[in-house]
C-alpha cells in the first residue's frame, strides 16, 4: 500500500471493514435501546405499566427486556400474538450478550486483513470460580447481528408508534399516569421511516 501525504500507511480494507462492523453494531443497538426506551415510555404513559412493574425499568437491559416480554403479554388478544413478539425480545437477550462479548471483552489477538480477532472476557464474576471466555469474531459475523439488531428495533419502534396512536385515539386510562406523547414519540415515526427506507435500498 502506498503512504498517504503525511507518509502514514493507510488502512488496509480488512481493517476498515472489521472496525466499521464494530461501528454497525454500536450504532444498531443505540436505536434498537431507543426503540425499547420508547415502548416502555407509551406502556407508562399510555397503558397502566405502573400495574405490571411499579418502578420503571431505566438502565439495565435485562430489566427492560423482561417488563417489555410482560407487556406484550398483557395486551396481547392471544398467545400466538404475544409470542410473535415476545422470541423477538428473547432474541434481543441473547443478542445483547454477543454485543457485550464484542464491545467489552479484551481482544487477545486481532487478524485485522482477515477481519478477524479473538477475544475474553471473564462471566460469573460475582462467584468464587469466575470462568475465562474466549470468543472468536468476525467482521460477517458482527454485520449479521447488527443488521438483524436493527430490523428488531424497527419491529419495537413500529410496534411502540401503533400502541401510541392506538392510545391517543382512545384517549386516556382511569389511573393511567398524564400521557406526554410530545415527550419520545415524534421521534418514533422519523427514526422508523428512516430506517425502512434504508432496509428498503440494501
Amino acid at each position: 500500500m502506498e503512504p498517504d501525504i503525511d507518509g502514514n500507511a493507510p488502512f488496509g480494507k480488512g481493517r476498515n471493514e472489521f472496525f466499521a462492523s464494530i461501528g454497525s453494531l454500536v450504532v444498531a443497538w443505540a436505536e434498537t435501546e431507543s426503540a425499547i426506551d420508547a415502548l416502555i415510555d407509551v406502556a407508562y404513559d399510555h397503558y397502566n405499566g405502573l400495574t405490571i412493574e411499579p418502578e420503571r425499568p431505566r438502565t439495565a437491559l435485562s430489566r427492560k427486556l423482561r417488563f417489555c416480554r410482560k407487556f406484550i403479554r398483557a395486551i396481547s388478544a392471544t398467545d400466538e400474538i404475544a409470542n410473535s413478539y415476545i422470541v423477538q425480545f428473547d432474541q434481543l437477550g441473547k443478542d445483547a450478550d454477543y454485543r457485550h462479548d464484542v464491545i467489552h471483552s479484551a481482544y487477545i489477538e486481532i487478524l485485522e486483513e482477515m477481519g478477524e480477532a479473538s477475544i475474553t472476557r471473564l462471566v460469573n464474576r460475582g462467584s468464587q470460580n469466575p470462568e475465562r471466555k474466549i470468543v472468536k469474531i468476525n467482521s460477517q459475523a458482527i454485520v449479521k447481528n447488527a443488521i438483524m439488531t436493527q430490523r428488531r428495533g424497527i419491529l419495537v419502534y413500529r410496534l411502540a408508534n401503533d400502541l401510541l396512536e392506538a392510545a391517543i385515539e382512545r384517549g386516556p386510562l382511569v389511573g393511567a399516569q398524564t400521557p406526554t406523547p410530545v415527550r419520545r414519540f415524534l421521534p418514533i415515526r422519523i427514526a422508523y421511516g428512516r430506517l425502512r427506507a434504508l432496509f428498503a435500498h440494501r
